[in-house]
């Protein structure tokens, strides 16, 4: 006997409630930190996005989220002229998330050169090879050198392309980390006039055919549970979404409290739905595999789907 459990399912989502509600608050705190260095308020801002921090950090949130609040910490510091603080700032941004940039616009030109120099000294070593020796290596278009290869790059994603003899050529796109070390072996593969591989006739099915496709109905109804959730979620954040620009621009101090805590709560209640939507989903991936796979109900010979009462809910025992 096989059991799936549908308290345990609600389990999983309310455990994810609080860290959901949480990350909202990180967010919500992330933009009034920018908002306040918008308007010149440093010491503000930077209370804001140190108090973002620290619920981020709590939430367990995204290492994305985190990346952007270090890197918003990193904007104010280097505003208010301490740099060392504000290095350290992006380092971390870069830790978090690797692919974080600061899009032009974000800060002053001096800033955004103090960022592009940390990523470039915070990066690591990459090493190329190849099936084939002396391939040219490029490295996000510019040449490199031939194989074997090896040198630092910055920290980001890189394109890495090998070609020899303009006849070969094998291409990768790779993330290096804070520090990290990446190896490259590059599989030359003929660019043109390569004869096509010949088909291999499928092997032939072992076991006795299932007599007749079965509507997977557990799993059904679990994912399409998880998808209303999350289509409630993508509502009340595209909301949570128009309610924020409406924020930033209205200059009614009454409307301006009603906007920030109408954004604060469409925020909570769109990363609670992701939440259940993603204890859903993994549910869903749960029951496919005990209840509703073709090879679980193989050799199954007698089957009983029962409901009842249970400590958390309801409980789905399914026989088989």
């Amino acid at each position: 006997m096989r059991a799936v459990s549908v308290g345990a399912v609600l389990m999983v989502a309310l455990t994810l409630l609080p860290l959901a509600a949480a990350a909202a608050d990180a967010e919500t705190t992330l933009q009034e930190g920018i908002v306040a260095l918008r308007v010149g308020k440093f010491r503000e801002s930077l209370k804001h996005l140190d108090r973002a921090l620290g619920q981020a950090t709590a939430a367990r949130a995204d290492r994305t989220l985190l990346g952007r609040v270090q890197k918003q910490r990193g904007i104010v510091l280097a505003v208010v002229k301490r740099m060392d603080e504000a290095e350290q700032a992006f380092i971390e941004a870069l830790k978090h998330d690797p692919l974080v940039v600061l899009e032009r616009g974000e800060a002053k030109s001096s800033i955004m050169s103090l960022f592009e120099g940390v990523r470039q000294r915070s990066g690591g070593r990459l090493e190329v090879t190849a099936d084939r020796p002396g391939a040219e290596v490029r490295i996000n278009g510019r040449p490199r050198g031939l194989t074997p290869y090896a040198g630092k790059v910055a920290v980001g994603r890189h394109r890495v392309m090998l070609t020899l003899g303009g006849r070969y050529r094998y291409e990768a796109t790779v993330v290096m980390q804070v520090a990290g070390k990446l190896k490259v072996t590059g599989k030359l593969e003929v660019v043109s006039g390569a004869p096509a591989a010949r088909g291999k006739k499928p092997p032939a099915a072992h076991g006795r055919a299932d007599s007749g496709w079965r509507l997977p109905v557990w799993t059904l109804v679990t994912g399409g549970v998880a998808l209303a959730a999350l289509g409630v979620g993508l509502g009340m954040g595209a909301s949570a979404s128009s309610a924020y620009d409406e924020w930033e621009t209205t200059t009614d101090p009454a409307r301006f409290d009603e906007l920030k805590d109408t954004v604060h709560q469409r925020e909570t209640l769109a990363n609670v739905m992701f939440g259940v939507a993603g204890g859903l989903a993994v549910a869903a991936v749960v029951v496919y595999f005990l209840v509703d796979r073709p090879a679980a109900r193989a050799d199954r010979k007698e089957a009983a789907v029962r409901l009842r009462p249970g400590p958390l809910g309801v409980d789905l025992t399914v026989r088989f």
